[in-house]
């Protein structure tokens, strides 16, 4: 679908409490660019096949920014990092795209930052 120039977006469809964890948008990206499932042992986790449908931490970002804002028509407000749009960001001590993928599970922003404001956490 990528491929093709679909706007593809991602998220978490649990709904309940008992999976809260599952709602972690760094856990979505861990699995889509390693096709394992973490709870079932990450590195040494079976693969879903095809192998070849493996997603870039690139893609897999966009797909929880800038593609959902454009599928909510959004995207002239929201989404990426640009003048006249909303400041909603999180600062992270670590860099996605360089990091053992089998970590992304675990990082926790230093920051979050809504319209402007620092919601959770410092900039310090």
């Amino acid at each position: 679908m990528m491929d093709s120039g679909a706007n593809v977006t991602f998220s978490s469809d649990e709904v309940t409490l008992q999976l809260l964890d599952r709602w972690n948008p760094f856990l979505g990206i861990e699995i889509g660019h390693t096709r394992q499932e973490v709870t079932k042992g990450g590195r040494s986790a079976e693969v879903f096949p095809p192998l070849s449908e493996r997603l870039s931490t690139e893609d897999l970002i966009k797909g929880y920014t800038i593609c959902g804002a454009r599928a909510l028509r959004l995207n002239d407000s929201i989404g990426s990092i640009e003048a006249g749009k909303s400041a909603d960001f999180m600062v992270l001590d670590e860099d996605l795209f360089s990091m053992d993928p089998y970590r992304i599970h675990n990082v926790v922003p230093r920051a979050v930052v809504m319209r402007g404001k620092c919601v959770k956490g410092d900039l310090g």
